[in-house]
């Protein structure tokens, strides 16, 4: 009996140091658990906004300059956001190369770290994978070319595995106000079809994708105020967010309702905000605080800080916008070059009348160098009995 037990305990001993983990395994939960519960040390942002395109074949757009900027705003005062940390690329400066640079070239990779997070903002038109070849998506940029999207649309399935690449930086947060439907519709962010592109095929390993429309619907702009209804809801859920401090899920679920009932309403039509997320880790707030942001030397990029000094000094950013500036064309000249036209034009008003002479001057003179001189005497009595009968 004593035999039976003591092998009893020895079987339970051996499954018991089977299931204790080894100090190597120790380790490696450890690190896993760290990499789960990684505070966020900076945070930085690159917010696009196109309506004007280069190409006129491209629609335009009534608010997503002032989508990105109202967007920009409520990351700096609201979401603890430096105001050197976010890009701010509006209609002509958000060219293609303008991107790709900040996203992979002299931009977040000079200065995102490994745990950092970004955030990839962008207003503008979206196209469909149906349309290219290779089934992909791309963000219309100011001079993308409408017949060559894939020289000059920006890759959406792209950015994530860029942005990791060029900054080892895997939290990346994708937040798309674009569609790519009819353009007919006024108000609607259209540029081919009624369809948008699929978020699953655009997010990566450590990344949040919330577009502002399902796969088979439109993007609207507001007919309340002046922005996206997708963004001003946006902000107004992230707002709300940062004072509840909720995560982006329950603030993505406020926000989905939110869009649903005013597009229903104004439109009579569906517009879903889809989300598809591959985060890891604990519950993303884009609101909360960076735990050691970092300061950066000031190169001249068009960050939300240098915009908004220029506007306070009356300046305009360069290329920012495809309109000159208000200060550049004085009241007075706008009226002076409204009326020299009139005063032109009185030229051609008297040359009917100098017309009408030439026309009826020889119908006048004509008759008298025909005419033959009058008969005299006897022959002008019978010329003159003549000319009675006729009359």
């Amino acid at each position: 009996m004593s035999l039976l037990l003591l092998s009893g305990l020895n079987a339970q001993l051996a499954v018991a140091a089977d299931t204790i983990p080894s100090p190597e395994a120790k380790v490696m939960k450890a690190i896993d658990d760290a990499g789960l519960h990684r505070p966020i040390k900076d945070k930085w942002a690159v917010v696009i906004g196109v309506d004007t395109f280069k190409d006129s074949k491209i629609p335009k757009l009534r608010f997503p300059a002032k989508d990105a900027e109202d967007f920009a705003k409520f990351l700096v005062e609201k979401a603890n956001f430096a105001p050197d940390h976010v890009l701010l690329l509006l209609n002509s400066n958000a060219t293609r190369n303008n991107i790709v640079s900040a996203i992979a070239g002299n931009w977040l990779p000079m200065r995102v770290l490994p745990d950092d997070l970004v955030v990839i903002y962008a207003s503008t038109h979206g196209s469909p994978s149906e349309l290219d070849k290779g089934g992909e998506n791309f963000l219309v940029a100011y001079d993308t070319e409408q017949e060559d999207l894939f020289a000059s649309g920006v890759l959406l399935q792209d950015l994530a595995p860029t942005i990791f690449r060029r900054t080892n930086c895997d939290r990346v947060v994708l937040l798309l106000d674009a569609c790519n439907s009819g353009a007919a519709e006024v108000g609607g962010k259209g540029l081919y079809r009624t369809t948008n592109f699929d978020v699953n095929s655009i997010a990566g390993k450590g990344q949040i994708v919330i577009s502002s429309s399902g796969a088979a619907q439109r993007s609207w702009e507001s007919k309340r105020y002046q922005n996206g209804v997708f963004t001003r809801n946006l902000i107004e859920v992230l707002t709300k967010e940062q004072q509840d401090k909720s995560d982006i899920q329950s603030a993505f679920d406020d926000l989905k309702d939110k869009v649903q009932s005013e597009v229903k309403f104004d439109r009579q039509a569906f517009q879903t905000p889809v989300m598809h997320s591959k985060w890891e880790g604990e519950p993303l707030r884009i609101s909360a605080k960076p735990v050691s942001p970092r300061t950066i030397p000031d190169d001249n990029s068009l960050t939300y800080k240098r915009v908004i000094a220029l506007k306070l000094r009356g300046e305009v950013p360069a290329a920012t916008e495809t309109k000159p500036p208000i200060a550049n064309v004085p009241q007075p000249e706008v009226k002076q070059t409204i009326v020299a036209p009139v005063v032109q034009q009185t030229v051609p008003v008297t040359q009917p009348q100098v017309i009408q002479q030439q026309v009826t001057t020889p119908v006048y003179v004509a008759p008298a160098s025909t005419a033959k001189p009058l008969p005299a005497g006897k022959e002008a009595d019978m010329w003159l009995k003549f000319q009675n009968k006729r009359f």
